[in-house]
């Protein structure tokens, strides 16, 4: 809360990608946030300058909580104020990005999309309704790119529009 907007943002991105076990690249921090611009690459060295975040050790600057403990904090958080939903699309998107048919089902992108899209519809009380059989989905397991090109609606537990529903809807 003492994060102005932006930072907030960025990092959410990196706490909630730390419970879950990953760090994220400057690239996938830009694909998450949805914003590509030098601000978006200003805040992540800020954040990183003022110890917020970490540097990991490898062969791509990629980026964590100080700790796994803070990271499931701030997921906690998120999923007590109805706000993980958003996060979790963001991280998706750029999880998606570094996979592809031919990825192998144990590659860390792989691992890392799955755990990000498998998390109950992120935890929001959101359904997901899909008809047997429809043609969106033919066969037992449909592939990414059959999943992606399928209309998907949401339905809410409550009957209420969920803001984060309405404003990707107005974005489309």
């Amino acid at each position: 809360e003492e994060l102005q907007a932006n930072e907030q943002v960025i990092y959410a991105l990196v706490a909630v990608a730390t419970a879950l076990r990953y760090s994220l690249t400057s690239q996938d921090l830009l694909i998450a946030s949805g914003d590509a611009s030098n601000t978006a690459l200003n805040v992540v060295d800020q954040l990183k300058r003022r110890h917020i975040i970490t540097a990991a050790a490898g062969p791509e600057q990629a980026f964590r909580a100080r700790h796994r403990i803070i990271g499931q904090l701030v997921f906690d958080h998120l999923q007590r104020n109805q706000r993980l939903a958003d996060v979790m699309a963001g991280l998706a998107l750029a999880a998606a990005t570094k996979v592809n048919p031919t990825s192998p089902p144990s590659s860390r992108p792989m691992r890392f999309l799955r755990s990000v899209i498998s998390h109950d519809l992120f935890e929001t009380g959101q359904t997901l309704i899909a008809p047997r059989g429809h043609r969106f989905f033919p066969g037992r397991s449909p592939s990414l790119a059959q999943i992606a090109a399928a209309p998907m609606i949401l339905f809410s537990q409550t009957g209420q529009v969920e803001p984060f529903i309405a404003k990707r809807f107005a974005e489309a």
